[in-house]
């Protein structure tokens, strides 16, 4: 008797490569960049020498470095970025999430070292506990309000 079932396990069958990022990007995909930036005291006292926050003119902390490095790179494909800080005490009040600069969002990396550089003229202390849940909950959040379904 003849089985009428076909076994395709021995048919080979090629196995697509995943996109890269730039294939995504390339497709229409959006990125819109969010950076939220710890402002704990475990980073030390901005007015010290060698801690994470100094503020030097004549060099970039280990902050302004990495912002440049990150803003750099997702400017080519983010048209804005929100900058968020937390673990700061403003008031009285420790907040585990706030908008950093007077603009809810900017758009190069001269305006991200603007938004940062603009908490240390505001009435920031640096406090803690290090909580990330509300920076994630905002940047997951806005995610949504901005994500675009193709089904």
């Amino acid at each position: 008797e003849r089985s009428h079932v076909l076994d395709v396990s021995a048919i080979p069958m090629p196995i697509a490569a995943p996109a890269t990022f730039q294939e995504y990007m390339e497709g229409g995909c959006e990125l819109r960049f969010c950076l939220a930036i710890d402002f704990t005291s475990s980073n030390g006292d901005p007015r010290i020498p060698g801690t994470l926050h100094h503020q030097d003119p004549n060099q970039f902390n280990d902050y302004e470095e990495t912002i440049s490095s990150i803003g750099a790179s997702i400017e080519h494909y983010s048209d804005e970025c929100t900058v968020l800080g937390f673990g700061a005490k403003f008031n009285g009040v420790t907040q585990h999430v706030f908008q950093c600069g007077s603009q809810s969002s900017v758009q190069s990396v001269e305006g991200l070292m603007d938004a940062y550089k603009s908490m240390f003229q505001a009435d920031l202390i640096m406090s803690g506990p290090t909580v990330f849940d509300p920076v994630l909950q905002f940047a997951a959040a806005r995610a949504k309000k901005f994500q675009v379904s193709s089904f």
